[in-house]
C-alpha cells in the first residue's frame, strides 16, 4: 500500500483543532446525557437494565477513541502525510492511531445501536414480530461491525503493513469504501465516526430522561404555585389525585374512591408505573395502601362542592 503523496495545494495545514473541538464537545454532551440517564434509572425509577449497561459500554468506547483522536491530532496526524514523510517513525505512529481508533469507533456504533434496540424492546407492547425484528437488527449491527473491523485489519498481511508500509495488501478498489486507502490521512472520517457514535448516544438517552424532566417540572410548579393546607372542606391536588382533608375522599378523573367500612381487608395500589407523573420523592409515596370501595357519583358536583 502506498503511503506517499505530493505536496498539497493548500500547504502545510493542520485540522487538529477542528478534530479536537468536535471530539471533546460532543463527548462532554454525551457524558452529561449518560450521567443523567443513570441518575434517572438508579435514583428515580430504580430499574436499570441491559440497555443501560450496554450504553455505559458504548460510553467507555467513546472515551477510548476520543483519547486516540487526541493523541492522533497531537502527533501531527491532522496534517497532510506529505509533511510526515520526513519522519518515518512519526508517520507510522499516526497511521497506527488512525487505524486502531477506527476499530473502537465501529464497536461504539454497533453497541450503541444494540442499546437502542434493547430500549425499544423494554418499552414496547408485547409483539413477537417487533421483538424478532429488534433481535435481527441487533445481531446485524454486531456482525456488520465485526465485518468492518476484519476488513480494516485483514486487508494487509501482516496487519502492521497498514501503518508501516510494505507487505501484501488487497487491491484498494476492492476494499470497503469506509476504509482509509488513499495517500493522505483524513480527519473527515474520524469526525464522522465521532458524530455517529455521539448522536446515537444522545438519541438513546433522551427517552430515558422523561421521569427526571417531569420531576423537575413538578418541583418548579410546587415552588411557584400557591399552597394552602388549612380550612375545612378544602381539596389538595397532587399530580392528578385529590384528597379531601376532612372526609378522606380520593378523586381521580370522573371516579370517586371513598374508604370502605372496616372489613379486615387491605388493598394495595402500586403507582410505580405512574412514577413519571408523581411529584418529587418525599411529597407522596409511590405505594399507597387504602381500604376503598367504588361508588358512582351521579353529577359533577358532589357532597363537598366542585370536584375540580
Amino acid at each position: 500500500m502506498s503511503l506517499t503523496a505530493g505536496a498539497p495545494a493548500g500547504g502545510d495545514e493542520s485540522r487538529a483543532l477542528e478534530l479536537l473541538l468536535v471530539t471533546w464537545i460532543e463527548f462532554a454532551v454525551s457524558l452529561i446525557f449518560v450521567a443523567l440517564r443513570f441518575y434517572t434509572r438508579i435514583r428515580i425509577t430504580r430499574n436499570p437494565w441491559y440497555d443501560d449497561w450496554v450504553m455505559l459500554f458504548t460510553m467507555v468506547l467513546t472515551i477510548v477513541f476520543s483519547a486516540l483522536f487526541t493523541a492522533y491530532a497531537a502527533s501531527g496526524g491532522a496534517r497532510h502525510i506529505f509533511y510526515l514523510n520526513s519522519d518515518p517513525a512519526q508517520k507510522s505512529f499516526v497511521l497506527k492511531l488512525n487505524w486502531v481508533s477506527q476499530v473502537f469507533s465501529i464497536a461504539g456504533i454497533a453497541s450503541g445501536k444494540v442499546s437502542v434496540a434493547l430500549l425499544i424492546y423494554r418499552i414496547q407492547a408485547p409483539c413477537k414480530r417487533r421483538t424478532w425484528f429488534l433481535i435481527f437488527c441487533s445481531i446485524s449491527s454486531v456482525l456488520i461491525g465485526v465485518g468492518l473491523v476484519v476488513s480494516l485489519m485483514a486487508q494487509c498481511s501482516p496487519p502492521e503493513a497498514l501503518w508501516n508500509g510494505g507487505g501484501k495488501c488487497w487491491d484498494p478498489e476492492k476494499v470497503n469504501t469506509f476504509d482509509v486507502v488513499g495517500a493522505r490521512i483524513t480527519v473527515t472520517l474520524l469526525i464522522w465516526n465521532a458524530n455517529e457514535v455521539n448522536v446515537i448516544i444522545w438519541a438513546a438517552c433522551c427517552p430515558t430522561l422523561r421521569p427526571l424532566f417531569v420531576k423537575l417540572v413538578h418541583g418548579v410548579k410546587s415552588m411557584t404555585s400557591p399552597r394552602s393546607d388549612s380550612g375545612h372542606g378544602q381539596q389538595r391536588r397532587t399530580a392528578g389525585y385529590f384528597r379531601h382533608s376532612s372526609s378522606e375522599w380520593l378523586h381521580h378523573g370522573n371516579v370517586d374512591f371513598k374508604p370502605s367500612h372496616p372489613s379486615g381487608k387491605r388493598h394495595t395500589i402500586n403507582l410505580e408505573s405512574e412514577l413519571d407523573v408523581l411529584p418529587p420523592p418525599g411529597r407522596i409515596r409511590q405505594t399507597i395502601d387504602l381500604d376503598v370501595k367504588r361508588e358512582t357519583v351521579p353529577s359533577a358536583v358532589g357532597e363537598y362542592g366542585s370536584r375540580w
